[in-house]
């Protein structure tokens, strides 16, 4: 992949000696070069370098000091200096591209030089993506603009060593900080949108590579992050060649973190505490110790270069898959493995049939029958033959394999699945289903080697399936799956399952990833044009950033832009002029587009439906009540002034679809209990549902009968229950995805229902895609709104609580900066978290919440809490099972299954030998087939592309007594929900026994058992959203993606009396806090108008957006 590191001159020393002797360090590392010495080690490349006349030449030494410096040939072409403030002064980006460790180790230690080429030109491919992001600033009238120059200079320099003098090949890819515009002015780069396609100008490089590897003859095997190695190299092996990647992860091991949970910085410091100075030693000693360890580890045979240019030409190499190549059994598993090497074979005209192939055994002497061949065939690879040639050739190989002495009388078991496992292949290639008699001739008089022929076949069928003649068509059933338009939309219906607007790079880059050698960037981009030209993608609104946004914070469409500046049309300045200062913003460059999004047609038909729905249900339904009626009856109410417009609003609508909008803490639930008495004594009956089953408690807690939203979508009883004057209220609304949001109206409209969704648009959405509940109420939903704070006690967070409800971040901060503590070692951070918590009384404890960002940071908090709590080492080991991150998509898929990964069908399967409920390990994967083991170790294979199911991880958990658990997946069985919290009163006998702390019904759980719990002292903020407590301690890293004002939000308003925030940097933490979510619907992503908004006396947003009434 590649590594990024600024160039300032602070970095290189900071004087001009310094900075001299660290330019030296990129042509000191030349002299390294082995295979390549008396080639061009470096190169200058760029459209820039062109036009000054460097482009395809060397990289001199004074060329490259200069240019770095912003001169050239005694032109100043960007002004610098080494005074002030200047030290930091950008110089130059060096983007280093690193081959996989095994490209290196056959092309360095094997010598195959083709393979360096292939890096360097995976290299330069990569690099125009880079410079198709160059952009330089102008300031015209002290307002700034950016402009697209595409221009670059760029100094590559090729390397094969590391610090510790592994075999490393890499260039090093220096993109000087000067640029041309488009008026003829050299000025310093513009690097946002560079920085941004570094990851998708890494994929490239990879999946580019990857596809030359396979086009000079070798085997890859695909890693889960994108990457992929060579597949005759073991991890093993690599590994004793990477002294410099364990030095690495033992210095992040050290911190808690792994080059996964690590962040890009975290990586980067972890290589620079760790880096050696350069030693300087004679390279051929250097290569010498490389062969010795090659030797050592077995490889000198596999890595000689004529092994494999012979083994190339004797077979086609393809994709293999890390962690499900395994050893066949002798009985029945063996019969997939020979399954394998029949379906290489010809199944053309055989001019020896007798002499052909191998043999297909379900178990032990059980033949499996031609019809059952040709049925699975699409496990391997497919041939159709049209003519007779190369097929002759398998004669005078199994000639060769056989004795032809007469033989004794073929009696015996092992002779005949021999015969069987000749006459097996001609009838494969004959569309004969019974034993071929002129075959059985043939083969009688023959006695068959000591070795098992199906395994010796499986080497021969593999040699020969480079060797087909013209005539013959190769197709690879496998990985079409991931080429052409079928991975185009695998990679969209992966990526649509958590968000609607996909962006063009995240696209690219996941194609890149999935399509990892087969296809290339350009491939990759057409790929894309036609599923856009097809209809099949629907080009959105661009997003228009201010010029000096670094990280999209501002992003909005036109319409939005418009909107915020008269304010939802209450300003003085009208549509019409804020669209014209928008535009001119857009024509100056002061507000920049960023990368192009698209939408699936799919996703924006369903959202319209959605809203068609809504619009279809106005004035439907009749009112429970008038409005004077309504109005004597909440004035006799304890509420509120807005908890009574909400209650009339239900009351006296006669459309099917309304909503209330309210903020974290005003009493909806409460409002919620008061208006069902009235609507229940008109002769309405409610059915409540709420997204999660803590939100589902919490509402019985409060005397509601209520379920799941998902029970009602998938329970046809609970359907049956809805009739025509039925209530359907949902609560946390604003969670709800499209397709739920899409199924819960259309049975509503079945039934002629009426439904309520109670939401809070400024709280975190949905994880799957889509915004509904926002949607709705931006495009004529009837909606009142509660705005006025009950849950805080305090007065002072109530109004920071109040300030972040309404998108005032700043002053939400400011209010509780008597609260607010910079600590800026993440470790030092969430100690202080933990002592803090560690000192709180057990009852104080029991009503405080911490709440931080990320997986990793709760992990960290929860056992360390155990830790200072005395319960770590004192209790009993249990197994707890962790959900998997895979989208739908990727589950239709065996590739993208980890081994040792558990799955467990939600679903009645469709494979009889599987059943709902049960675990299954993952332990292979044949092709499209997944392999797992129940319980008792049986092997079960199947098609996951049928199932619905869940995958999940098992960790190592430690139960102590004491112990604060939660439920991270509900059983009903056990009467348990998700999010319930328990607290472990006794372990006794294997068996942990906790209490439930709302219900305080106590549960019993089996420790030599998988179960769904985690500890409960720390919470992510989605799984906080709906909790209430008296303290909550929150971890807020401003440089993490999970921040942003939704999240922080959620979980300062979590509070009654006290709210403390502990930050990496306080200055920054303001425009952390107030950046946006990345979350848009596909409806307004493509609606102009979408936005333009008018309130009126009844609270309720009206906006026809041309749907039928």
């Amino acid at each position: 992949m590649i590594s990024s590191q600024l160039i300032t001159r602070q970095s290189l020393g900071g004087d001009k000696q310094r900075i001299g002797k660290a330019i030296d360090s990129y042509y000191q590392e030349e002299k390294d070069d082995y295979y390549t010495r008396d080639k061009q080690p470096s190169e200058w490349y760029g459209q820039l370098a062109n036009e000054l006349g460097l482009k395809g030449e060397m990289v001199k030494k004074e060329d490259f000091a200069q240019l770095l410096e912003g001169k050239f040939k005694g032109e100043t072409l960007r002004d610098s200096n080494f005074k002030g403030k200047s030290a930091k002064d950008r110089l130059g980006l060096d983007l280093t591209f690193n081959a996989p460790k095994s490209v290196s180790i056959q092309a360095l230690v094997a010598g195959d030089t083709r393979l360096i080429q292939a890096h360097n030109e995976a290299v330069k491919e990569s690099l125009k993506i880079i410079e198709s992001n160059a952009q330089a600033r102008q300031k015209i009238k002290s307002k700034s603009r950016v402009e697209n120059t595409q221009n670059l200079a760029i100094a590559m320099f090729r390397h094969e060593t590391n610090r510790n003098l592994d075999p490393h090949l890499h260039t090093h890819s220096v993109i000087l900080n000067i640029t041309k515009r488009k008026d003829g002015a050299y000025r310093a780069l513009h690097n946002d949108k560079i920085m941004k396609s570094i990851g998708e100008a890494g994929q490239a490089y990879q999946t580019n590579l990857a596809k030359k590897c396979k086009e000079l003859g070798y085997d890859i095997k695909i890693n889960d992050n994108g990457t992929f190695e060579l597949a005759h190299i073991s991890r093993e092996q690599i590994m004793q060649f990477s002294t410099r990647g364990r030095q690495i992860e033992e210095a992040l091991a050290q911190k808690g973190l792994t080059r996964e949970t690590a962040t890009t910085e975290q990586k980067q410091i972890a290589t620079l505490d760790t880096r050696q100075r350069k030693k300087s030693i004679d390279t051929q000693i250097v290569r010498e110790s490389w062969q010795k360890t090659a030797k050592k580890l077995g490889l000198e045979k596999i890595l000689s270069p004529k092994i494999l240019k012979e083994k190339a030409n004797e077979r086609s190499f393809g994709i293999s898959h890390t962690d499900h190549q395994r050893e066949p059994a002798k009985t029945t598993s063996q019969a997939t493995t020979k399954a394998d090497s029949v379906y290489e074979l010809p199944s053309g005209n055989v001019a020896n049939p007798a002499r052909q192939g191998s043999e297909v055994l379900l178990s032990d002497n059980e033949q499996l029958e031609l019809h059952q061949q040709r049925t699975n065939t699409d496990r391997g690879l497919r041939w159709r033959s049209n003519g007779f040639g190369g097929i002759g050739k398998i004669v005078d190989i199994i000639s060769d394999k056989l004795s032809f002495s007469k033989s004794k009388n073929l009696s015996d078991t092992k002779n005949m699945e021999d015969i069987r496992t000749l006459d097996s292949v001609a009838r494969f290639g004959n569309n004969k289903q019974s034993f071929d008699k002129e075959s059985l001739r043939e083969v009688w008089n023959y006695e068959p080697p000591s070795s098992d022929l199906t395994d010796e076949w499986k080497e021969i069928a593999n040699g020969l399936n480079i060797n087909f003649e013209q005539g013959q068509v190769y197709t690879d059933e496998h990985n079409k799956e991931f080429s052409g338009d079928k991975l185009m939309k695998l990679v969209i219906d992966h990526l649509v399952d958590k968000k609607v607007d996909l962006t063009h790079d995240e696209i690219i880059k996941e194609t890149l990833i999935k399509g990892l050698g087969e296809i290339d960037y350009n491939e990759a981009n057409r790929l894309l044009d036609k599923f856009i030209a097809n209809g099949d993608l629907v080009k959105a609104q661009t997003l228009y950033k201010a010029a000096g946004d670094k990280n999209n914070d501002t992003a909005k469409t036109v319409s939005q832009w418009v909107n915020m500046i008269t304010k939802d049309g209450s300003s003085e300045i009208g549509v019409e002029a804020a669209q014209e200062a928008v535009k001119k913003g857009i024509e100056q460059g002061r507000l920049v587009a960023i990368q192009e999004r698209y939408v699936t047609k799919k996703d924006l038909e369903q959202e319209r439906d959605i809203l068609r729905l809504m619009q279809q249900g106005r004035g439907l339904k009749n009112a429970y009540y008038d409005l004077s009626t309504a109005d004597k009856l909440l004035s006799e109410s304890t509420l509120n002034d807005g908890q009574k417009s909400a209650a009339r609003l239900v009351m006296t609508s006669s459309d099917r679809v309304i909503g209330i909008q309210g903020y974290a803490g005003v009493g909806k639930s409460y409002t919620l209990s008061e208006t069902i008495k009235h609507i229940e004594a008109a002769g309405g009956k409610a059915h409540i549902f709420a997204p999660y089953g803590s939100q589902v408690k919490s509402l019985k807690a409060d005397g509601h009968k209520a379920n799941t939203l998902s029970r009602l979508l998938s329970s046809k009883k609970l359907q049956d229950e809805i009739t025509t004057n039925s209530l359907i209220v949902v609560d946390e609304a604003g969670v709800i995805a499209n397709n739920e949001m899409h199924k819960l109206l259309k049975i509503a409209q079945s039934k002629n229902a009426k439904v309520v969704l109670l939401g809070d648009t400024e709280q975190t959405k949905a994880i799957s895609a889509g915004k509904p509940f926002d949607v709705l109420m931006a495009n004529g939903m009837a909606t009142a709104t509660i705005d006025e704070i009950q849950r805080q006690k305090d007065e002072t967070l109530k109004q920071a609580v109040y300030f972040a409800a309404n998108n005032e971040q700043s002053k939400s901060i400011k209010t509780l900066e008597k609260s607010v503590f910079e600590i800026k070692d993440r470790t030092q951070r969430l100690d202080t978290l933990v002592t803090r918590y560690v000192e709180l009384s057990a009852d104080e404890r029991k009503k405080t919440l911490i709440v931080t960002g990320t997986n990793n940071d709760k992990d960290y908090i929860n056992y360390a809490i155990r830790k200072e709590l005395g319960m770590a080492g004192q209790g009993v080991a249990s197994t707890q099972l962790k959900r998997y991150d895979m989208s739908k998509a990727e589950m239709k898929h065996a590739r993208y299954f980890k081994e040792d990964t558990l799955i467990e069908l939600t679903h009645n399967p469709k494979n009889k030998e599987l059943k709902m409920g049960e675990l299954y390990k993952v332990v292979g994967k044949d092709r499209h087939l997944l392999i797992v083991e129940d319980s008792v170790g049986k092997a079960i294979t199947f098609s996951p592309t049928s199932e619905r199911l869940s995958v999940y991880e098992e960790k190592s958990f430690e139960v102590s007594k004491g112990d604060r658990l939660r439920v991270s997946k509900g059983n009903q069985e056990m009467g348990t929900v998700t999010g319930d919290k328990l607290i472990v009163e006794n372990i006794k006998n294997g068996k942990i026994y906790a209490k439930d702390e709302k219900t305080g019904q106590t549960h019993t759980f089996n420790a030599n058992q998988k179960n769904h719990l985690d500890y409960d002292y720390c919470s992510t903020v989605h799984s906080s959203q709906g909790l209430t407590v008296d303290r909550v301690l929150i971890n807020i890293d401003t440089k993490s993606k999970t921040t942003g004002k939704e999240v922080y939000y959620v979980a300062v308003s979590r509070a009654r009396h006290e709210a403390i925030v502990l930050t990496d940097d306080v200055a920054k933490l303001p425009t952390a806090i107030a950046k946006g979510a990345d979350k848009y619907s596909a409806f307004e992503m493509a609606n102009k108008n979408y936005g333009y908004t008018i309130q009126d006396d009844r609270l309720v947003r009206k906006q026809d957006m041309g749907f039928e009434k």
